[in-house]
Formats: structure tokens, sequence, C-alpha cells
């Protein structure tokens, strides 16, 4: 981590992503973390602690973290393939219409990383801004849902967690449930096959 060499990415939900290159050659991605978002470092290390124990096929995966001074910043697996949102209405979509077996394939995943976050996961979590930029793609066109900077547990009891306002700017969803989340998942699954059936009717 000492020496991670950084050139500027993105900016997204919070913060910044920078691609990194480790010693070992190994890519990683860099969320610098903004003033903003930053928490009491028991309290953010307690959010890390929560992360680290999310692991799934289509979760974007926490390799670290660092802490200096007043900088903060997540250390994730590298998913270079660009977000859904990129791919169906962005910069990727030039590289060609996605198949229905690779929209199937984003579906399903994205599906099941919700599922496990929701009912499987120990401690349950509830994402908060579930969107397609925020479903990151292999090159295999595996889905992986990122940015958990937003992510906050659920309660067993009533599946409910803080009403603080966070993500995506209008959100109608303030008191965020699993319901809300579900129906963000039925919004995604629209926008993947609408997009296909806009550039199917276009096509003919």
């Amino acid at each position: 981590m000492d020496s991670v060499q950084r050139e500027y990415w993105v900016k997204v939900a919070f913060g910044c992503v920078y691609h990194g290159i480790m010693d070992d050659g190994s890519e990683v991605a860099i969320k610098l973390l903004t003033r903003e978002e930053q928490s009491g470092d028991r309290e953010f290390i307690g959010e890390v602690g929560m992360l680290s124990r999310l692991h799934h096929r289509n979760l974007v995966k926490l390799l670290g973290i660092c802490i200096e001074g007043r900088t903060r910043c997540l250390v994730y697996e590298l998913v270079r393939n660009g977000s859904v949102e990129s791919h169906l209405h962005g910069a990727d979509k030039n590289k060609g219409n996605l198949s229905w077996d690779s929209r199937m394939k984003i579906a399903l995943g994205a599906a099941r990383a919700l599922a496990y976050l929701h009912e499987d996961s120990n401690p349950r979590v509830i994402h908060r801004d579930f969107k397609a930029s925020n479903v990151l793609l292999e090159d295999n066109f595996t889905p992986k849902v990122s940015d958990f900077g937003l992510a906050r547990e659920a309660s067993d009891a009533s599946h409910h967690i803080s009403t603080r306002v966070m993500g995506t700017f209008g959100d109608a969803c303030l008191a965020w449930t699993q319901q809300c989340e579900v129906v963000r998942l039925l919004l995604f699954n629209a926008n993947i096959y609408f997009a296909r059936a806009e550039t199917s009717s276009m096509d003919t």
C-alpha cells in the first residue's frame, strides 16, 4: 500500500476513484473519500469491518483501507469493463449492443447480489444507492455491484435503516427499506430491457 501509483479515473458519490498499480503489478481501484463523507476513525473502521465481511461473486471485493492523517481510502478489486450505465447510455455504448444473454447475466447477477445483502450476509445490509452506474462489468459481463460506502446494516426487527439523506439526489425512498431496493432492481431491469428494445426497433 505504501507505493501505489495513482492515476485519476472517475468521480463518484462521496469521492473520487483512482486506478492504482501495486508493487507486485496488480491493479486496484482506490476510492479517495471526500471530507464530507468522512466519519470518526472508530466509526470508519467499524464500517470497513462490516464491508470486509461481505463476500459474493457479484459484489466488488474490498481489499484494504488506508488512513493517513485526514486522508482515507478504500482499496477495491479493479473491474475494468465499465458500468451497465456506460454500456447502455454512455461512452461504452459504441462498443456494440449488449447481447440478450449478457443482459440476462447482468440482471440475474445483480439480483443475486442484492438477495445476498438482504438475506444471507451477516449483518444483513441495504445498499442504498443501487443503480446502473453502480453495477460494474467484468470482461465476460459478469456484474459486480459496487459503491458500498453507502451501505448500512439492516435491522432484524424492521429491515429499516437511518433516514439520513445519502446517495443519488432526489431519491424518494429516504427511509430506505429492502422493499425500496427491490423497486430499484425492477427499474434497473426495465432499463436493461427497454434500452435493448429501443435499439432493436431502430435497427428494423
